[in-house]
């Protein structure tokens, strides 16, 4: 490790390679897309549709929310109060998310209906 402050390239790339990280989130996104097809019954195409709308947001709004929150003064701190907070909403939206609403199984018995009136 530098004395000086200064942070050099060997340890900036092992900072960058780190067990976890972003490996965590790359992997939650390939199982998200299993759990999206095989257990939602969504297509391939519109899950992984559904997954990069997801990706490209956060290459949006992470960097914005990153600026918010080093300019953020509390007296809790800089990013405590978004913990805290966005804690709750994360939360209503994973349950949103990991809830099957089973729209494969409606809409083949509203098909199903339909063809009975013919």
């Amino acid at each position: 490790m530098s004395t000086q402050g200064v942070v050099d390239s060997a340890e900036n790339w092992l900072c960058g390679m780190r067990p976890g990280g972003n490996l965590f989130f790359t992997a939650l996104g390939f199982w998200s897309l299993n759990y999206l097809t095989d257990t939602v019954g969504l297509s391939a195409a519109l899950a992984g549709t559904a997954v990069m709308v997801g990706k490209l947001w956060d290459a949006v709004t992470d960097p914005v929310m990153g600026y918010i929150s080093d300019r953020t003064r509390s007296r809790w701190g800089r990013r405590r109060p978004y913990l805290l907070f966005g804690s709750l909403p994360l939360l209503v939206a994973m349950v949103f998310f990991f809830t099957n609403p089973h729209l494969s199984i409606r809409l083949s018995e509203r098909n199903a209906k339909e063809q009975c009136r013919l």
